[in-house]
């Protein structure tokens, strides 16, 4: 796994080690918050391989969310997983929907849901990593700040963390247990307080929840252990 190139800053290859990286983007470059830039080059070796989620994009309908903390343009991850032209349609909870021709949506907003249309399968689909986070501190930090509202009735979330997390203790440490009726993915196995055919959410997959009152939602993130991630990525 590794990062996604979009116009680097000038002097960084693939293996520019991260201390260049952050003098190239001290000295050389003035990052504009709206401008979206990506590495190949993994400033971490071996650690956002493993904090950076990947998944499959299946052909045909599918649910999922983004794994970066903050609005990030449809188009522009779509063109950095070349996909530009491989998603017929994207739409959140709503029904307001993305298509090549016409747009009511233009980003992926952490926490939130949407179901797409893949046209063929996507292997290693990916939210790109912008440049403010360089950082795995600040990167990790961020998530921790993400908090979005679930309505009462059906809602379309997304599971943002770079972990499985146990939906129980999800639920549990956002005073939201008996909140939440029914959690379903996009293959209709689902987790109730009865039954349940799930057990963890799955780092970028959506799922719908049905909520018996509205709430606002936060995943607890733990900031990792630098050099265990390292040992696990040498």
């Amino acid at each position: 796994m590794s990062l996604f190139v979009k116009d680097a800053p000038p002097g960084v290859t693939e293996s520019t080690s991260a201390e260049n990286i952050s003098r190239t983007i001290k000295d050389d470059i003035d990052i504009q918050t709206s401008e979206i830039s990506f590495y190949h080059a993994n400033p971490y070796p071996g650690m956002l391989d493993i904090m950076i989620p990947s998944y499959n994009i299946s052909k045909g309908w599918n649910l999922i969310g983004t794994t970066v903390p903050d609005a990030i343009s449809i188009s522009d991850v779509l063109v950095a997983n070349n996909a530009y032209d491989k998603f017929q349609v994207i739409k959140n909870v709503t029904g307001h929907f993305w298509t090549a021709e016409f747009a009511q949506i233009s980003t992926f907003t952490p926490g939130e849901g949407y179901m797409v249309y893949a046209l063929e399968e996507i292997p290693e689909f990916r939210f790109p990593l912008s440049l403010d986070y360089l950082n795995l501190d600040s990167y990790i930090s961020a998530l921790q700040n993400v908090t979005f509202s679930l309505n009462q009735g059906w809602n379309m979330i997304s599971y943002y963390a770079t972990t499985p997390g146990k939906i129980t203790d999800i639920l549990v440490a956002n005073n939201a247990y008996d909140k939440v009726q029914v959690a379903k993915n996009v293959t209709g196995h689902f987790w109730t307080h009865e039954f349940s055919q799930l057990s963890h959410f799955q780092p970028g997959e959506g799922y719908m929840v049905y909520a018996i009152e509205a709430f606002d939602f936060n995943i607890q993130i733990a900031i990792p252990d630098n050099d265990s991630l390292l040992d696990k990525g040498a």
